[in-house]
């Protein structure tokens, strides 16, 4: 894990997104959504999954939401293998849980009202499938 100072010029700067998590176990089918709070850190773009803990670094947003994408895959598949999904999921630091509400909240307040409509949630997806030995529902109870 990276252990490092986060640098923000302003709290507007941070993002906000959802990664979808599907998994397949032997015949059944699970989604998770991972929430994403996009930051920037030593002038390079990071996106932390805050269910899981995870970052990902790039360029650009997406390039850090990409990088993200393998490092959840990898999380996955590691604690299938090794025997230990409640692994997993290890949330991270309130305070990120704080800023992506406040950035949530104040994206908000900057839609007119009138202008709302139904809303349609297209959440990034990241798919794999676990390794054989995770057969049920009852392998992933840990989560």
């Amino acid at each position: 894990m990276h252990n490092k100072r986060w640098i923000l010029s302003t709290e507007m700067s941070d993002t906000v997104s959802k990664i979808a998590l599907r998994l397949r176990a032997g015949t059944e089918r699970f989604t998770f959504n991972i929430s994403v709070l996009g930051v920037q850190e030593d002038g390079a773009e990071c996106a932390i999954a805050l269910e899981m803990s995870l970052r990902g670094y790039g360029d650009s947003f997406e390039d850090a939401l990409s990088e993200l994408e393998g490092a959840i895959w990898e999380q996955v598949t590691f604690c299938a293998e090794k025997g230990d999904p409640a692994q997993v999921f290890v949330p991270a630091d309130q305070q990120y849980w704080h800023r992506y509400a406040k950035r949530t909240f104040d994206q908000l307040q900057e839609v007119p009202t009138r202008s709302i409509r139904k809303p349609r949630l297209r959440p990034r997806q990241v798919s794999c499938t676990l390794p054989t030995s995770v057969t049920s529902a009852r392998d992933l109870a840990g989560l």
